[in-house]
């Protein structure tokens, strides 16, 4: 354990500052729930979903999770999966 004079100052006013932020795969609908997408937070884009994003907007958040990078992800099983289980 560090004594408090060996901290940095940016660890003393930030503590968390050297952790990852954490990601979030997030599960989106459309209004009506007829469609979904998936998309990571950090990110724009839609990893994948049951209508192009360019034809449906995908504006509730349903849901969200841990996103484990050393996982390897297959999204439209993801997506079935996760949709699936909210019915």
């Amino acid at each position: 354990m560090l004594a408090d004079d060996q901290i940095t100052d940016k660890q003393k006013t930030n503590p968390s500052s050297s952790q990852k932020p954490s990601v979030k795969i997030q599960l989106w609908s459309n209004d009506s729930k007829t469609h979904y997408a998936i998309k990571l937070n950090n990110h724009e884009e839609f990893l994948v979903a049951t209508r192009s994003p360019n034809t449906e907007k995908y504006t509730n958040l349903v849901e969200e999770s841990n996103y484990f990078e050393d996982i390897q992800y297959n999204w439209n099983y993801t997506l079935n999966h996760w949709i699936n289980n909210q019915r």
